[in-house]
């Protein structure tokens, strides 16, 4: 499973960078891991990390949102008014 988490991880990495996913990294480091572990010791996991033989790889996984244009942000009155009504 772990090797899994580091491949879809890797995968996402390439989206952030090339913009098309928001960065919501706990470190800055474009990573869809947070709280990462290996043998109960914290660890930062980076694009050229390599997934040790010995000891539990323990994290959370947070699934990246794609980044979404301008227009798609952009709300009309009416959308806000219901918004605002179903608060």
């Amino acid at each position: 499973m772990a090797k899994v988490l580091l491949l879809l991880n890797k995968q996402y990495y390439v989206k952030v960078k090339a913009g098309e996913y928001k960065d919501r990294s706990q470190r800055g480091n474009a990573s869809c891991l947070r709280n990462e572990k290996v043998g109960g010791g914290h660890i930062t996991w980076t694009p050229d990390y390599i997934l040790p033989h010995m000891g539990n790889f323990e994290c959370d996984f947070v699934y990246l949102a794609p980044v979404q244009s301008s227009k798609a942000n952009a709300s009309s009155e009416e959308d806000v008014i219901g918004l605002i009504a179903w608060f």
